[in-house]
């Protein structure tokens, strides 16, 4: 299921003043060439502005593969369509031409184009008018796996592009593509001013405040205590991964006030998961046809936490802020893989991670899973946890990428976008190629 790539020639060529991402709302300025003279002149010149979300199932059979398909065109000709020339009595004017557009993206779907009964069942979110005229278009995606066990295998995408049109007299019609990279930066400031959104776990244990004697009949489970953890419920591509630790002893008594010293909580692992989630929905042959496909990218503890490294306790202080391991470690979520201290830990992240999305065929979203495990006291006795998180991945900010782009000549910004249109037939290469586009400006 390739997408659209980007097509011209001497008859038709689409060339923007500017090769950048673009976000909704944006305009787009540039001009529509034709080089080469056409037998009979022109009689019309128009530009359409397309968006769709595409998805494919392909379902291995016992005698062959079973099909499933679903669109949703985000504009129509009344929301995103120009007409650039037109000529009643079109004369053989000589070539070069060139046209001017101004092209504003839309900030929403339009309603007429998502409309239909048979819609709304093949679909993760409400279409209804209202709704629709409020929901800002997605960003730019692409994914296609193929699980292995049942041999279901899934793609969809989210595409952007402009199709010029050159009609002649006789209805010979020459036409020329663009694809465009549209993509929402995250709305917050740079890195650092994200808010985390933490969710908190109390995770309970017990110390002993004396070795219980072999033949003792004492149903003393020592000291009641808990670890505090708060995980992020949102995260920034190029950002810190927050992950904060605190150790909550019970009411001072005067055997808390005796054994409190000797409660030291040190971490001896910490293994991190992070899962994404792409889902997608076709038309059916009698209901709809679901699919969704698990990427998992670990990073073990012993390259998180290297036995070189000084051991790190978990703060037992009354009223002690918590001890956020993630900042200790300079531990940094990007695209390709998690960084600690500068220095990439463990394979590279293939497919790379792309930001939360979720529009009408398709979901994409992502938890992270800490595997935790904690020495007791300096003893033999080891505490272990699991913290599951669901967490909203976004990207890089505008003002990153902003200050990226500026320090692109340009012709190497050209280059860059162009590798879009050539590698949007290529599958899921294209989407490395979009990806470091973008990962290129922001960081």
């Amino acid at each position: 299921m390739p997408r659209t790539g980007y097509k011209c020639d001497k008859y038709l060529s689409i060339n923007p003043d500017k090769w950048q991402p673009f976000e909704p709302g944006d305009i787009i300025t540039g001009q529509v060439h034709n080089e080469k003279q056409i037998k009979g002149g022109v009689a019309s010149v128009t530009l359409r502005l397309v968006g769709r979300a595409k998805t494919k199932m392909a379902v291995k059979m016992k005698h062959g593969s079973s099909f499933y398909r679903n669109r949703f065109n985000f504009f129509d000709d009344s929301h995103a369509f120009w007409t650039l020339f037109e000529d009643t009595q079109p004369n053989c004017a000589e070539s070069p031409q060139f046209w001017q557009f101004k092209a504003q993206i839309p900030r929403t779907a339009s309603p007429l184009a998502i409309a239909g009964d048979d819609k709304k069942i093949t679909s993760f979110q409400p279409i209804d008018s209202g709704i629709v005229a409020e929901s800002v278009i997605p960003d730019i995606f692409y994914y296609t796996k193929t699980n292995s066990w049942s041999g279901t295998t899934l793609s969809c995408y989210v595409e952007y592009y402009l199709e010029a049109e050159l009609r002649t007299p006789k209805k010979k019609c020459y036409t020329a593509t663009l694809p465009l990279v549209i993509y929402s930066p995250a709305s917050h400031g740079p890195l650092g001013t994200l808010d985390f959104g933490f969710q908190s776990t109390s995770d309970p244990f017990s110390v002993r405040q004396k070795p219980r004697a072999f033949w003792s009949m004492s149903k003393d489970d020592g000291l009641a205590c808990h670890i505090d953890i708060d995980s992020p419920t949102r995260l920034q591509l190029g950002s810190r991964i927050p992950l904060r630790f605190r150790v909550t002893l019970p009411e001072r008594t005067a055997d808390f006030d005796s054994c409190a010293p000797t409660v030291q909580v040190r971490l001896d692992s910490l293994k991190l998961t992070i899962k994404s989630v792409t889902a997608g929905i076709c038309k059916g042959t009698f209901s709809p046809k679901k699919e969704a496909m698990t990427e998992k990218y670990v990073v073990e503890s012993k390259l998180l936490l290297p036995s070189e490294m000084e051991p790190i306790f978990i703060p037992t202080v009354p009223a002690a802020q918590p001890l956020d391991v993630g900042e200790l470690l300079d531990l940094v979520l990007q695209d390709d893989g998690i960084t600690v201290q500068g220095s990439r830990k463990g394979k590279a992240f293939k497919p790379k991670l792309s930001p939360d999305l979720t529009t009408f065929c398709i979901t994409h979203t992502h938890q992270l899973i800490w595997d935790l495990r904690m020495e007791i006291c300096g003893t033999s006795k080891f505490h272990k946890t699991q913290i599951t998180t669901n967490v909203q991945v976004e990207g890089p900010n505008r003002q990153t990428m902003e200050q990226n782009i500026a320090q692109l000549t340009e012709e190497e910004r050209n280059a860059k976008f162009k590798a879009v249109g050539t590698g949007a037939e290529l599958g899921l290469e294209a989407l490395n190629v979009t990806g470091e586009i973008i990962q290129a400006f922001a960081s």
